[in-house]
C-alpha cells in the first residue's frame, strides 16, 4: 500500500500569509492550502494521507478532514525527525 506524508508542523515563517496565521492555513478558492494536499492524495489512491501538525494543529486537522491520520511533532527539530516518526508510525522495516 502507498502512503503519503504532508509536512504541516511548522510556523511558515519564510512564506507568510495575509490571509491566515499559518502558511497551511492559508485560504485558496476558500480551501486551505493543506486540503489542496489532501485532496490529492486521495485522488491518487492513497487512502489515509499522514498529516504531521504542530503549531495550530487543531485548526489544521479541521481544515485537513477525516480521512487523514496525524503525527503531532512536539518540538520542530527536522524534516529529518519528522520523517523517523512516520516510519516508526508505518512499522517501515530497513532493507538491503
Amino acid at each position: 500500500m502507498v502512503r503519503a506524508a504532508v509536512l504541516a508542523a511548522g510556523e511558515g515563517t519564510r512564506i507568510r500569509s495575509t490571509l491566515s496565521k499559518l502558511f497551511h492555513l492559508h485560504p485558496i478558492s476558500s480551501k486551505a492550502l493543506v486540503g489542496f494536499a489532501v485532496r490529492n492524495c486521495i485522488e491518487s489512491g492513497i487512502r489515509k494521507p499522514i498529516i504531521i501538525v504542530g503549531h495550530q494543529a487543531e485548526e489544521l486537522r479541521f481544515a485537513s478532514g477525516k480521512e487523514s491520520e496525524y503525527i503531532y511533532q512536539e518540538k520542530e527539530l527536522s524534516t529529518g525527525d519528522v520523517l523517523k516518526q512516520v516510519v516508526l508510525l508505518l512499522g517501515v522495516t530497513r532493507r538491503h
